[in-house]
């Protein structure tokens, strides 16, 4: 993601930090001391950004023919997108586009799960923001938020829902790395890490027999394209063997059979 910003011409400065928290204060301390505009996508920033992301239900909508899914499982790290979804649903519920919300499981990987934690004991949104994630461990960088910085937007919209509307999920770096690899080789679709939660979540959600019997259908949000996070995917990768050109018909026999 850095390469991208400086291939675009991006001044970068980076600094060493495992705390999101530590990060935002000083962007925003930066950005009221230089006057600079504080670009971070949460809505506790900067109320619009996230808005954008409830197309995606829109775009489910339209392709379901004017309906949702019963279960949408959505990788959470700082709670934005799951928040825009509900959102969404919320919003063609009041157009009367739907008659029921989904239900939503939220993902979030066993090194870092302060959103499931707090979720699961409705815990108010300053005693969310008042106790960062200590010792983040995971390899998921977009879901390594030492705090939710959206769940208080979540929050609002959770005390709106019928009870068991959001319920949570957590899952290893390698359940995740597994279904990586499921995803490419049996979809062809190459997505990062944060994405695959997703669909580690719902074998492990299977394992559970009773979790999943009463829905009949299933979106896993795959929003998160493979190539923004290609160092973690190359680590998984083996140089390709090399062989001298004129043994190329061996090689391809090798191969064909």
């Amino acid at each position: 993601k850095i390469n991208q910003i400086r291939l675009f011409v991006g001044n970068v400065r980076r600094f060493t930090t495992l705390s999101y928290q530590a990060l935002m204060d000083v962007v925003i301390q930066a950005a009221r001391q230089y006057g600079a505009m504080n670009l971070a996508t949460t809505s506790l920033y900067n109320a619009f950004t996230n808005h954008g992301a409830k197309t995606i239900i829109y775009e489910i909508f339209e392709q379901m023919n004017l309906r949702l899914p019963e279960l949408i499982v959505v990788p959470v790290g700082g709670a934005g997108l799951l928040s825009a979804l509900i959102q969404a649903c919320m919003e063609l519920k009041e157009l009367s586009f739907i008659e029921d919300i989904p239900h939503f499981l939220a993902v979030q990987p066993e090194g870092c799960h302060p959103f499931i934690d707090a979720l699961r004991v409705n815990a108010k949104p300053k005693d969310v923001y008042a106790k960062p994630w200590k010792f983040v461990n995971t390899v998921i960088s977009a879901l390594a938020n030492d705090i939710p910085f959206d769940y208080s937007w979540f929050h609002q919209l959770h005390e709106k829902l019928e009870a068991g509307t959001v319920s949570g999920i957590i899952v290893s770096d390698e359940e995740a790395l597994a279904s990586q690899r499921d995803l490419s080789r049996g979809e062809g679709i190459f997505v990062e890490l944060a994405s695959s939660t997703t669909l580690a979540a719902l074998k492990k959600a299977k394992e559970h027999g009773d979790m999943l019997e009463k829905f009949e259908d299933v979106a896993l949000i795959l929003t998160g394209a493979g190539v923004l996070d290609m160092d973690t995917a190359s680590k998984r990768l083996r140089e390709p063997q090399e062989y001298p050109l004129e043994s190329w018909e061996e090689v391809m026999h090798q191969f064909f059979g």
